[in-house]
């Protein structure tokens, strides 16, 4: 890649000189040839431009995974705007919270989830909304009408390198969301490393089913395809029964997992017979521990583990050309030539570094990393000290410096590649009037992610069902937030200063009670 392509519409419009015929996008039935894909968007510029759509504007998608979502994304990001991808897993309140908190006046949607926007209007700055799909209402604008008659071209606007172009929402420790604020720099310094991590060329199609409001399907499967002059192939969801029917069909090279797909993918078809077919390379963020040969030889294809994090999209891979060594995620990912190292660290409390196989906690330097969370100094400055991304995360590194992952900081868990705050679903938790305190903590599952498990204290003279506190969560809770398991206990363990002992919890041998 080129010097001078710097940000994301210097890579789309390079590739659509380039390449004008080449198919860079399938979907279904859809196939969008690069140029075609270019002069669409172009064309939901123009339109947003018509709407008034200013440099560095907030917009949100609440869209699943669908051609539209890119044409949207990218559409923002050629005139300057941020585009605010919305998990659309989350419940009403969830929603209304990152809307208001983004400072967003447009969000893009479907049918599917436009009653919970039109509720949602009068509490946010929502003044327009875009539908894609058949309802229609005297105040929502219809996606394909008012950009159909828009201009191909697209008039010259600055953009840097430094401007910021996504801001997804993530947990954080403290309970609600940060918008984590990334660059051009991240997008394209991800794409062009990751790409040439996974040895990805123009030869190649490569194929996702992760949901792309998530960091995983921009920065590596999209903006990787991107880079390398590749062809995306978009599912719309993880399906294990129908996955190999999509490869079948599209005959992808490259697939692009989360941890918990590979891990299913896996338990799934582990006992049959070993299954060969067009994809070479599998990435993932790992595959169910002490299987990783296993994993290689039931499909046919060679893995790659990743580790990174949404504020640092440049993490840890598996080399191209080695071993993904069992259990571990790699050595730091390299950036492009001209932007400096990938530093990254274990160390302990006292910031000294650790020696290898001694577990501490991961660090990250590189220019890729977030410039910070959006309207939120205090929580920047708790991760963001001496030029170092402070993650949380525990690892360590042996001998040959290769990174082994160990687990989350003690209030994130991940479940379904997302970030889950402890601290937000204990105060759902804890505003049930039957329930004193709780505290929430993850436990191994069969698929790598963490289960949530919630440690409950019920109120004198009360008796709750687990079925209670699960309806109750999921009230206001996403599906992948509500705790599965759940123990009820007669006092929480604390330490002098009244703070809970997880650690504690975790380590006690008591009666668990399951959902079935």
């Amino acid at each position: 890649m080129k010097q001078k392509i710097k940000t994301i519409r210097d890579l789309i419009e390079y590739n659509a000189n380039r390449s004008p015929d080449k198919i860079f996008l399938f979907f279904k039935e859809e196939k969008l040839s690069y140029k075609d894909f270019n002069i669409k968007i172009n064309k939901i510029a123009n339109g947003l431009l018509k709407l008034n759509v200013k440099k560095n504007d907030k917009i949100c998608l609440l869209l699943p995974n669908m051609t539209e979502f890119l044409l949207s994304w990218f559409a923002i990001n050629k005139i300057g705007a941020i585009m605010v991808p919305i998990n659309i897993a989350l419940k009403e309140k969830e929603v209304s919270y990152i809307l208001n908190h983004s400072d967003a006046n447009l969000i893009i949607t479907t049918d599917k989830f436009l009653q919970t926007i039109l509720n949602l209007k009068k509490e946010t700055k929502i003044n327009t909304i875009i539908n894609i799909g058949k309802e229609s209402f005297s105040n929502v604008l219809n996606y394909w009408e008012i950009f159909k008659d828009e201009d191909e071209d697209l008039k010259w606007c600055k953009l840097l390198e430094d401007d910021h172009v996504v801001y997804p929402y993530t947990s954080g420790t403290t309970g609600t969301p940060k918008g984590v604020m990334l660059t051009n720099r991240t997008y394209i310094l991800t794409g062009k490393s990751y790409a040439e991590t996974i040895g990805a060329t123009q030869d190649d199609k490569i194929m996702t089913p992760n949901p792309l409001f998530h960091i995983n399907a921009q920065c590596y499967s999209t903006m990787g395809s991107l880079s390398a002059n590749a062809s995306l192939v978009l599912l719309e969801r993880f399906s294990a029964s129908n996955i190999w029917k999509d490869v079948q069909k599209y005959k992808p090279t490259k697939m692009v997992l989360v941890l918990a797909s590979a891990s299913i993918l896996y338990n799934r078809y582990k006992d049959g017979e070993d299954i060969r077919t067009s994809v070479e390379k599998i990435i993932a963020g790992g595959a169910p521990k002490n299987h990783y040969r296993d994993f290689e030889k039931k499909f046919s294809v060679k893995l790659q583990t990743i580790y990174s994090l949404t504020e640092s999209p440049l993490g840890i891979m598996s080399p191209k050309d080695g071993i993904s060594k069992d259990g571990g995620i790699g050595y730091p990912m390299k950036p492009p030539k001209g932007y400096g190292e990938n530093i990254i660290k274990i160390v302990d409390e006292k910031n000294e570094e650790k020696l290898p196989n001694e577990i501490g906690e991961i660090i990250i330097k590189n220019q890729a990393v977030m410039d910070g969370y959006y309207k939120d100094p205090k929580a920047t400055k708790a991760v963001l000290k001496n030029g170092f991304l402070y993650t949380g995360d525990r690892g360590y590194k042996d001998e040959e410096g290769y990174f082994f992952f160990v687990g989350r900081g003690k209030d994130i868990l991940r479940k379904k590649g997302e970030n889950i705050s402890a601290i937000e679903v204990e105060s759902v938790i804890n505003s049930h009037p039957k329930v004193k305190e709780s505290a929430v903590v993850g436990i191994p599952s069969d698929y790598g992610d963490d289960e949530i498990k919630a440690f409950v204290v019920v109120k004198e003279n009360e008796t709750i069902s687990d079925e209670e506190i699960i309806n109750w969560c999921l009230e206001t809770l996403a599906d992948f937030k509500v705790p599965r398991v759940i123990e009820y206990i007669d006092e929480l363990p604390k330490n002098a200063m009244g703070r809970i002992m997880k650690s504690k919890l975790i380590e006690k041998d008591l009666k668990t009670s399951h959902l079935k």
